[in-house]
């Protein structure tokens, strides 16, 4: 392109297989390419700008921060790509080239992986799940960069000439062999993963696995810590509670109570229909309780037993308690005012 416009015997002259014109020729395009994908950028990002300006959504804000990210070496490395393709040169330059040019995209593409799962992270992770969160997401980025990093090596070594045949076979042995190696920690990984974005629980819930009962304080990436109601710390591992039956106590909207008490068989008819009646009104007089049905519910081993089934509009504990001691005191009390006894196995 330069001998378009000038004719000089110097810019013929010829170096390492190209003429001075060529390697002018090659700058031009270099810097072409260089200002036309820092002005490219540069447009996009002021777009993108005023854009998320008339948006209340936060996905536009990642895309700014995306672009944001794209380093000027990236520029660099690209124009050097195209441009020195016109040249004539050695097959050792191109692969050092095509080596240089694996690297730095490898390196701007994790920095974008991990841009997109940090702002994953924070999107579906609330703030009481930020730790939480911000380890899942760093643990996943280095996951991601390591997978990634391997197969621009296996490219790279390609690029310069190694048979990779055996390398991938290897490799896939390898992995094999580590994934049984870490069998265990990589089950309570995923499983973290699995509480994580399906929420089972949260820090603050109050579950009950197994026998035991507490509440979540922190939930890791291999283990959660439960504060007991006996007041210890139970660490369980992930992979136990995702393989486990759960309960939630925290998202009760209401708490559903039944229970049995067995009065004496020398009771008469018309007190046990009595006795039926009396512990409806009882029930129905309670506050934040909603009587659902009472029942001579059968014959028992040693008495009539009546079947109480109620709702407490609380998932509070302390207060299904408490309703439930002033049900008794008043059932007790009731039973007392008609001459009723409680049946014992004694008496039978």
């Amino acid at each position: 392109m330069i001998n378009n416009f000038f004719e000089n015997e110097f810019l013929s002259y010829v170096i390492w297989g190209n003429s001075i014109s060529g390697y002018l020729d090659a700058l031009l395009y270099f810097v072409a390419v260089f200002v036309v994908l820092f002005v490219l950028q540069k447009f996009i990002m002021t777009r993108i700008a005023r854009f998320t300006k008339k948006t209340s959504t936060d996905v536009d804000d990642v895309a700014v921060e995306f672009m944001q990210s794209i380093r000027p070496r990236l520029y660099v490395v690209l124009a050097f790509y195209f441009t020195l393709h016109i040249l004539n040169l050695s097959s050792i330059v191109q692969n050092i080239l095509n080596v240089i040019i694996i690297v730095v995209i490898v390196f701007q593409f994790t920095r974008s992986i991990q841009i997109v799962i940090e702002f994953a992270a924070r999107k579906l992770g609330s703030d009481e799940e930020y730790d939480h969160a911000k380890s899942a997401a760093q643990l996943l980025s280095a996951i991601t960069t390591i997978v990634i990093w391997v197969f621009a090596i296996i490219l790279i070594l390609s690029n310069v000439g190694v048979d990779v045949t055996s390398l991938i076979a290897g490799v896939g042995i390898g992995g094999i062999a580590i994934a049984f190696a870490l069998k265990e920690i990589l089950s309570d990984l995923f499983s973290s993963f699995s509480i994580y974005f399906d929420k089972p629980f949260k820090a603050g819930d109050l579950i009950k696995v197994g026998d035991d009962i507490g509440e979540v304080q922190r939930v890791g990436i291999k283990t959660t810590r439960i504060k007991a109601r006996t007041g210890e710390e139970l660490v369980v591992s992930n992979k136990d509670l995702t393989s486990s039956r759960v309960h939630n106590y925290k998202r009760m909207e209401h708490r559903n109570v039944r229970f049995n008490f067995v009065i004496d068989f020398e009771t008469s008819s018309e007190k046990l229909r009595l006795i039926s009646e009396k512990t409806k009104e009882i029930i129905e007089q309670m506050d934040d309780t909603e009587l659902v049905r009472v029942h001579l519910k059968e014959f028992g081993e040693w008495g009539f037993i009546y079947e109480v089934y109620h709702r407490i509009n609380s998932r509070d504990f302390t207060l299904y308690r408490d309703v439930q001691q002033e049900i008794n005191f008043r059932i007790a009390k009731m039973l007392s005012d008609i001459s009723v006894e409680i049946a014992v196995p004694e008496k039978r």
